[in-house]
């Protein structure tokens, strides 16, 4: 039976994971154009910034999922706007057109197996940050 094959797919244990479709984040974060000492950050520092914040708001819906919170601080994330599986389109192509929250792809590779379905983010309900064992 395809559902069968299909369900078990997602359901399955494993070390690493990638998302089929993105993870939509939500929450807005105000990147600092200033470091504390009042120098101003460059382009790059403000992206690695930015990108430290989304990544500690994806270890937040690991443990909102109930991931236990040593792996869940323990893995390794990455977030990129291209796909990782052949199937799936850029990010971005996910995205509402009226909506400018960030839309990106993930792999996160745990430190042991993690059984499945992982679904990360907001609108994880409506299909979003969806992962599937790589």
């Amino acid at each position: 039976d395809l559902l069968d094959k299909v369900w078990s797919l997602y359901t399955r244990a494993s070390c690493v994971w990638v998302t089929a479709t993105p993870i939509a984040i939500a929450r807005s974060y105000k990147v600092p154009t200033h470091a504390p000492d009042k120098t101003p950050l460059s382009s790059n520092e403000r992206h690695l910034r930015r990108h430290a914040e989304w990544i500690k708001l994806v270890r937040a819906s690991l443990r909102d999922i109930c991931i236990p919170h040593d792996l869940a601080a323990s893995c390794q994330i990455q977030l990129t706007p291209s796909p990782m599986l052949a199937a799936a389109e850029r990010a971005e192509r996910y995205r509402p057109k009226a909506e400018s929250i960030p839309f990106l792809h993930s792999r996160i590779e745990f430190s042991r197996r993690v059984r499945g379905p992982l679904l990360l983010g907001d609108r994880r309900y409506c299909g979003l940050g969806l992962f599937v064992p790589a």
